[in-house]
């Protein structure tokens, strides 16, 4: 006997008369095919058109907003619970990501365009790239801001001496 839409009745192989979806299963896979576009929940801003979803909210498992970073830059180690995943974490000094930049064409915290041509990356991963860049960047800033202040008053040390 052929599998038929909980739905419908319908056969979930085909497109459905009555919905704009087609689904079936093998084994223990089922595929959900919407033609069009999806809104789940109620979010804001209705159809965004073919091709779209559009959630209130999209949760992938493959985040993890951890402050490795952090922890690794002011600590010199990651903590135990983060040690399987980023116990060999480093970040680049200014000079290496830089020169990564110049030569990679895109952040060394971020999946590269020929790694995502190849395997893509889930929204899991795309977060917790960008959660680390962010952090990453923002200990950049605290060094270029130290390096500011070092080099101000190397400045006023200078004009010091002049007699001036």
């Amino acid at each position: 006997m052929e599998a038929v839409c909980e739905l419908c009745q319908e056969s979930p192989v085909r497109k459905s008369a009555r919905h704009n979806f087609r689904h079936w299963q093998d084994g223990a896979a089922s595929t959900f095919q919407v033609i069009g576009s999806v809104q789940v929940g109620n979010p804001t801003g209705g159809d965004k058109g073919a091709g779209t979803i559009n959630a209130g909210a999209v949760y992938d498992d493959n985040v993890l907003l951890t402050d490795y970073v952090f922890d690794k830059y002011f600590d010199g180690h990651v903590r135990e619970e983060d040690q399987k995943r980023h116990g060999n974490y480093r970040m680049l000094t200014l000079e290496e990501m830089a020169g990564f930049i110049e030569q990679e064409r895109h952040l060394p915290t971020m999946i590269g365009r020929k790694e995502w041509e190849k395997e893509g990356a889930s929204l899991g991963t795309i977060v917790t790239q960008l959660w680390e860049t962010v952090e990453t960047q923002a200990l950049y800033i605290k060094e270029l801001r130290e390096m500011m202040r070092e080099q101000g008053e190397e400045i006023e040390r200078l004009k010091g001496g002049r007699g001036g």
